[in-house]
């Protein structure tokens, strides 16, 4: 099996919300830790609604991008970053669509219960990340379907410009 490493991050405030993050050589994967277990206390909650709440809350950000990850396949490591600021942890992931960039989705967690392991993590991630090939298909804001976007509705305000410009001179 190819060389992995796994972290789980959790919020020292609110241990339900944890994320377990896996890095293979190309790519990585999210596992929502924990989650099932969860939903099984809420059978057995006293106060349902909020319970409900406090669970779901707790894990909305990474069944997310769990859920993106099952329809899209495994993240590139070139479309996921980590920072560590003091002891909060963000994680960015980029979601592609035919190759390009679409939408960034982000997760905060606010207080990690370990900093030693959330800051060896990221050292890896960018150890790793220095070691892969781009999964950019095109080079700067072409990456991005923003940018294609732009692109096109540049080049047709300036056909609809070039052409109202040679109406104009032809009805003068």
């Amino acid at each position: 099996m190819a060389e992995t490493y796994t972290y789980t991050a959790r919020d020292a405030d609110n241990p339900d919300s944890l994320v377990t993050i896996t890095l293979y050589p190309d790519y990585v994967k999210i596992n929502p830790t924990g989650l099932w277990d969860q939903l099984g206390k809420l059978s057995t909650a006293d106060e349902k609604a909020g319970e409900l709440r406090r669970q779901l809350a707790s894990q909305a950000g990474p069944t997310a991008l769990k859920i993106i990850e099952s329809i899209s396949g495994p993240i590139h490591l070139s479309d996921f970053n980590v920072s560590l600021e003091d002891e909060r942890l963000r994680i960015n992931t980029w979601q592609r669509l035919s190759r390009l960039r679409l939408t960034p989705i982000n997760l905060t967690i606010h207080r990690v219960d370990n900093p030693d392991a959330a800051e060896a993590f990221v050292a890896e991630l960018q150890r790793r990340k220095q070691e892969i090939t781009s999964a950019r298909a095109l080079p700067g804001i072409f990456d991005y379907w923003a940018g294609w976007s732009a692109l096109v509705i540049g080049l047709l305000t300036g056909v609809l410009v070039v052409v109202l410009i040679q109406r104009r001179n032809k009805q003068s």
